[in-house]
């Protein structure tokens, strides 16, 4: 069996065909219609025709994307930046227009979790955690084999989470502002005086590397709110493992230091608390296509077992 996934960004489409076992045969990657300009109709022609491309035969259609997602439902309640997505039934109009075929939709951290359930670092867990560092914090969770959505499709958008109410402002106080790429590089402003535009997470690497003091402050600044953000999760849900992803988190010295202070908040508290192991994804760049066919396995349970 072979199946068409896609993992949509803000800026590409990757599509690739799949057998049942995750392995990739083909994989490719298109431009997605800008979010502002762009349309519906021109979004849906883009994966007509990454699967003519292909010119093969599938089972299933599997595609993660940004936004709240009714996977259920198959429906794009709110579209992070492709905003021509609110309110679609995308999985619907998949099957009129690309192939009718069984098909799901699920948000992309969602999916990266169930990735790294299925072959990845979360596999044998009873509940775990994937948060995702980019420009914002996308996330998902797992729990006894099957990804959390939420009464509201809205489980592991660690984005949103505040520490603190906001009085005046929506930034500032969200985990989002303080543990994503645009944060680390307001940390880095702040401790070099140099200006945000000049930075970018290449740059802050580069100059730690160099013995830039301040830099490095900077980035521990970031990690150490990443630690605090895993030991308030964990508090909430006592996970086996929590995965930090996304490109930044490549970068060995991220994990170092979250865990270094993580082991520091740990021997404050005074009550023999369970330790959450944390780790980086295992597929950091496929992990979203392994977990939208993971959830389509788990839907059509024909396609599961054939």
């Amino acid at each position: 069996m072979e199946f068409l996934v896609f993992d949509v960004s803000g800026t590409t489409v990757k599509s690739a065909i799949m057998g049942a076992d995750g392995t990739v045969f083909q994989e490719d990657k298109h431009p997605v219609p800008d979010g502002e300009m762009g349309t519906y109709e021109d979004f849906l022609q883009v994966l007509k025709d990454a699967y003519a491309h292909y010119a093969v035969p599938v089972d299933g259609i599997a595609a993660s994307l940004p936004g709240r997602i009714d996977s259920q439902a198959g429906v794009v309640i709110t579209p992070g930046a492709l905003k021509y997505n609110r309110g679609r039934h995308l999985a619907e109009d998949i099957r009129a227009r690309v192939a009718d075929v069984p098909t799901v939709i699920v948000n992309d951290g969602k999916a990266a979790a169930a990735g790294e359930y299925w072959q990845g670092n979360l596999a044998g867990t009873t509940c775990g955690v994937v948060m995702l560092l980019g420009t914002g914090i996308a996330g998902g969770i797992v729990m006894d084999g099957k990804v959390w959505e939420g009464a509201g499709s809205f489980a592991g958008e660690f984005s949103y989470v505040y520490e603190r109410p906001a009085m005046r402002s929506e930034t500032d106080h969200r985990w989002v502002d303080n543990a994503s790429i645009p944060g680390l590089i307001s940390y880095v402003s702040k401790r070099t005086g140099m200006r945000e535009r000049l930075l970018d997470g290449k740059k802050i690497f580069q100059m730690i590397e160099s013995g830039n003091d301040y830099a490095l402050a900077g980035l521990k600044d970031m990690t150490d709110y990443i630690a605090y953000m895993i030991f308030d999760t964990a508090c909430i849900l006592d996970p086996d493992k929590v995965l930090l992803g996304g490109s930044i988190a490549s970068e060995p010295l991220i994990l170092e230091l979250v865990q270094e202070e993580l082991d520091r908040i740990y021997a404050l508290v005074p009550d023999d608390l369970p330790h959450v192991q944390v780790d980086i994804c295992a597929h950091p760049g496929e992990a979203s296509l392994i977990g939208a066919e993971y959830v389509l396995l788990q839907r059509c349970s024909k396609l599961a077992s054939a």
